[in-house]
């Protein structure tokens, strides 16, 4: 027959093989799950680190076409206003002549 005390120890190495086993592999367990979330929180500062690069080299590609951009703007406002300086010219040109032949046409001057 076993009595109080006996029941006890068979507890007390009970418990004592189940600490000495369950309790590390639990530890074991826990620190697993925290290496897994750590490498994730890793990969994520790798992915933002990735993608701020990324967004760097891009804006600097905008920047670029955008200096290029205000560039050829710049060359054609500068092209259209000589063309319209040119045709200026010409309709003034034009208009002297016109009236040089208006003049010519009722007898009052040298053609």
């Amino acid at each position: 027959m076993t009595t109080g005390v006996d029941w006890t120890v068979i507890l007390g190495v009970v418990a004592a093989i189940a600490g000495g086993v369950v309790v590390p592999l639990w530890l074991q367990r826990r620190k697993r799950v925290i290496a897994d979330v750590t490498a994730n929180v890793v990969s994520w500062t790798k992915i933002t680190e990735a993608l701020q690069v990324e967004r760097d080299r891009l804006r600097a590609q905008l920047d670029v076409a955008d200096e290029r951009h205000r560039l050829q703007v710049k060359n054609l406002e500068a092209d259209w206003e000589q063309r319209m300086a040119d045709a200026r010219s010409r309709i003034t040109q034009l208009e002297q002549e016109v009236s040089a032949l208006r003049s010519a046409l009722r007898g009052g001057g040298p053609m």
